[in-house]
C-alpha cells in the first residue's frame, strides 16, 4: 500500500485498526431518503458509470496527475477492459439511475482488489 500501512508492525496495524473503529464516531441518525438496489454492471451502464466516476472525483482532479485522473475516471475503452477483467457492480436508484459503482477482483492469493469506488455526491 502507498500509505505504508502494510509495512508497519502488527502492533502498529492493530493500533490503527482500533483508531479507525472508534466508537465516538457519530452514526447516521436519519433514514436514507431513497432506496437503492445493487446489481452487476453491463456494457450498457458505461456512460452512467463514467458520469458517476467523473462527478465523484472532479473535486479532487488537482490532486491527480492527468494520467492518474484518466485512469480513475476511465474512458469507454478502459471501462470495457475493466468490465472484462473485474466484477463491476452499480447501485441504482428506484428510478434506475446509477448512483454508485465499484469494481472488485479476488486475486489467486485470496486478497481482494477494489477499483473505481464512487458514489454520486448529489
Amino acid at each position: 500500500m502507498h500509505n505504508g500501512f502494510s509495512q508497519g508492525s502488527l502492533e502498529q496495524r492493530l493500533k490503527y485498526c482500533r483508531f479507525a473503529a472508534r466508537e465516538d464516531v457519530t452514526s447516521l441518525q436519519r433514514p436514507l431518503k431513497q432506496s437503492f438496489a445493487i446489481r452487476r454492471a453491463t456494457v450498457a451502464d458505461c456512460a452512467a458509470i463514467l458520469e458517476c466516476l467523473l462527478t465523484a472525483f472532479a473535486p479532487y482532479r488537482e490532486s491527480y496527475t492527468p494520467e492518474a485522473f484518466s485512469d480513475t475516471v476511465l474512458t469507454p475503452e478502459t471501462f470495457r477492459h475493466r468490465l472484462s477483467d473485474m466484477s463491476v457492480v452499480v447501485a441504482t436508484s428506484t428510478a434506475g439511475e446509477v448512483v454508485g459503482t465499484v469494481a472488485y477482483k479476488v486475486l489467486k492469493s485470496g486478497e481482494g482488489h477494489l477499483r473505481g469506488m464512487a458514489v454520486n455526491p448529489e
